[in-house]
């Protein structure tokens, strides 16, 4: 329920750990952390977002909730170091 609410206003279009575009890699993976949608390029980033979840939900803006996905932009150059990739 609580992806279905968020999806549509999701304030980003990269992912919160790699940075990535989100789709690039394939179908993004939904998760989610504290009743906030937290989207990722692939479920490796799941365990670097597990790591340190306050780093990660400080780029979805400083506000928990609610999601108005106005003003936030894409986060760029960054790459997938710390997980490994299969499949892509």
């Amino acid at each position: 329920a609580v992806v279905k609410a968020q999806l549509k206003k999701y304030p980003l279009g990269t992912c919160v750990v790699a940075g990535g575009k989100l789709g690039g890699m394939g179908e993004p993976v939904n998760y989610v952390h504290a009743n906030r949608l937290v989207r990722f390029c692939c479920a490796g980033c799941i365990k670097s977002f597990r790591s340190d979840p306050r780093k990660y939900m400080a780029k979805l803006g400083k506000k928990q909730a609610p999601l108005t996905g106005d003003g936030h932009k894409a986060h760029k150059g960054r790459g997938h170091e710390g997980h490994e990739h299969q499949g892509h």
